[in-house]
């Protein structure tokens, strides 16, 4: 019987690796280590594909969440779904916020009647001050909806969509819903990369900036002036060169793991009919 592994990036990697290591020789001859050239170059791409007007690169996903959180100012309670990776838990713990769960629908998103009932319960004695909601599996949760529930009560929508690269909800980019859009590019995702690293995707220029400041330790516009509490959530350029080089085959790669799945599903599906 021959073993199947979970995930095999090795063979990802050889299509990429001839010019990966070019830029990488690029990067040792300019000793441009952290938020140069290569860095912008992916975000001004990424936050195109994704139909937004900036991306900060930092250093996790889970940085990701914890800088947009900061950012945001958000302090107090915040609600996230039941079925998440813990990071999104955790992200709302360590800026000293706190964490309330909400059921999730058939498809492990955040369920909206629930999330509608949790925030009317909670407005009078502890009012939910953000919602974090999360693209389970790669599949948005009801948007739409959670963004009326955020707006009726003037409160940030943010969804970690670490799953999420480049998904589409009713036709339209996952930011053109949200307040903030967070991922992750983890080895295991649809576009990963050779260390960790994640990104914040928004609209809003003030927080753009804001994101850049906090995630270089606060830094001003002066290498001396920190104005800010910060981070060290620096991407790095070698990291910025495997995300590019690994650009042109997102797609691709993803139409591939969705033929895989449905055939899977359909290999399954005598067993699921048993019960």
């Amino acid at each position: 019987m021959q073993t199947v592994k979970w995930f095999d990036i090795t063979r990802q990697n050889q299509l990429i690796k001839a010019e990966f290591l070019k830029k990488v020789g690029k990067i040792l001859d300019s000793g441009e280590i952290c938020m140069g050239k290569l860095c912008q170059e992916f975000e001004e791409k990424w936050a195109t594909m994704n139909g937004a007007r900036f991306c900060v690169l930092t250093s996790s996903g889970t940085d990701a969440l914890i800088l947009t959180i900061d950012t945001l100012n958000i302090k107090g309670l915040i609600l996230t779904p039941d079925i998440s990776f813990i990071a999104t838990p955790n992200a709302i713990s360590l800026t000293r916020n706190n964490v309330l769960f909400c059921e999730t629908d058939s498809n492990g998103n955040i369920d909206i009647k629930h999330a509608i009932s949790r925030v009317y319960n909670q407005r009078l004695f502890n009012p939910i001050k953000a919602l974090l909601p999360v693209a389970m599996y790669g599949n948005p949760p009801d948007l739409e909806n959670l963004q009326k529930l955020a707006k009726s009560i003037n409160i940030p929508l943010v969804l970690d969509a670490s799953q999420a690269h480049l998904a589409i909800c009713n036709n339209k980019h996952l930011i053109d819903y949200c307040d903030v859009v967070t991922q992750s590019f983890y080895v295991t995702k649809n576009l990963s990369c050779i260390v960790e690293q994640g990104c914040v995707l928004t609209n809003n220029e003030e927080l753009y900036k804001k994101l850049k400041q906090l995630r270089n330790h606060g830094r001003g516009a002066d290498n001396y002036d920190y104005e800010e509490i910060g981070y060290n959530s620096r991407p790095s350029e070698i990291a910025a060169a495997s995300l590019l080089v690994r650009l042109p085959f997102i797609e691709s790669w993803t139409e591939r793991r969705i033929e895989i799945a449905n055939k899977y599903n359909e290999l399954l599906k005598p067993l699921k009919e048993a019960g």
